[in-house]
């Protein structure tokens, strides 16, 4: 058996530095404790004890046991004590720096190596706000307070408050059942990495509590990475299953009115006569266009008309002297150009036509 003893000081001096209230442990009993024949270390008593542990040698690279200090029914959360032990084969650990050095069993040579770390971790209220997905994990989108009070002041949040069928805060009381069921799958997701087929050798988890990498990379323990890996799974496998949707203190934002739109028949028909009249005298009182060109409408003859005399421009760069007119006719032969004719009663006729179909005599 590998026995664990962390004695009051110990967690004094760590809940000291994480400004937690000490709580009270009662002492421990080694006569529960040992196993057979086994004794406690001589240099140790019963009343400077506040938490032991006890584990087989059942080839287990890395153990785990949490105790609950405090149970929540304070209503401000929990607070938990875990013990880590490693025990690793130093055949699989040749930079693996060991408190204590044991044999694990007679059929293999190679010592076993004894590591340990300890782990305060306290669950405190704060107010957040949270986006729960029904897909997948509660996403946190930012950090409103710390406390339990849901009423406390924040950016734009109005003072009326509905209270019938809500509730004004959320504590612990009563919860223990919850989060130990949440906090214990955490730590069975951590137990599963150890390897089935030999025993007290290396896995992913517990060499990601040390500084090394690879299958042997195992340093020793180190208390920053053992905090990042306890927290990752707690943020993964325990916190979703803390987290929920019901009725709280629901805000009121009333909405103020600062306009008002009517629309008034009389002066609407009104509107839409004047402009009708103004559209039909503009398009009766138009001047007539020189040259006898036609005024322009949305009637398909207008279209032609505007179509047609885009087209008509001047010869390209223009008609020098004495230019002949196959130069011309080359030169602008797909160009419409625009002259004057005379008619049987001597009156002007404007008449259009590609310059290379013009008679030689124009």
């Amino acid at each position: 058996m590998t026995y664990l003893f962390v004695p009051k000081t110990t967690l004094y001096s760590i809940l000291d530095l994480m400004e937690i209230s000490r709580p009270t442990f009662p002492p421990a009993n080694f006569t529960a404790l040992m196993f057979g024949e086994d004794r406690p270390p001589t240099n140790i008593s019963e009343a400077d004890i506040a938490i032991t542990g006890a584990w087989w040698p059942n080839g287990m690279t890395h153990s785990i046991k949490s105790v609950p200090a405090t149970t929540g029914n304070d209503g401000n959360g929990w607070l938990q004590i875990e013990i880590l032990l490693v025990r690793l084969n130093q055949a699989y650990a040749p930079n693996g720096s060991f408190s204590v050095y044991a044999e694990g069993d007679p059929r293999f040579p190679s010592p076993l190596g004894y590591d340990a770390a300890v782990c305060i971790e306290e669950f405190r209220p704060y107010m957040l706000n949270v986006y729960n997905n029904t897909a997948g994990s509660p996403t946190t989108l930012d950090l409103l307070h710390r406390g339990l009070d849901f009423d406390n002041a924040v950016d734009k949040i109005q003072s009326k408050t509905l209270q019938n069928g809500v509730q004004w805060g959320i504590n612990s009381t009563g919860k223990f059942d919850a989060f130990a069921s949440a906090h214990e799958n955490s730590r069975d997701i951590m137990l599963r990495d150890n390897g089935r087929d030999f025993w007290y050798v290396p896995n992913p988890t517990v060499v990601s509590f040390t500084s090394g990498e690879g299958p042997q990379g195992y340093t020793k323990l180190d208390p920053a990475r053992v905090a990042r890996a306890l927290i990752a799974l707690d943020y993964q496998y325990m916190l979703p299953y803390m987290a929920g949707s019901q009725p709280v203190v629901a805000r009121v934002y009333p909405d103020h009115t600062v306009a008002y739109i009517r629309v008034s028949p009389k002066w609407l028909a009104l509107l839409l006569f004047v402009t009708l009249l103004l559209g039909y005298a503009s398009a009766i009182f138009v001047p007539r266009l020189p040259l006898g060109v036609p005024r322009r409408d949305f009637s398909v003859f207008s279209w032609v008309a505007a179509l047609e005399g885009d087209d008509i421009i001047s010869i390209p760069n223009g008609v020098g002297r004495h230019e002949h007119i196959d130069e011309l006719r080359r030169r602008a032969r797909d160009v419409k150009v625009c002259y004057t004719l005379k008619s049987e009663d001597g009156s002007s006729l404007l008449e259009s036509q590609e310059l290379g179909e013009a008679p030689d005599g124009q």
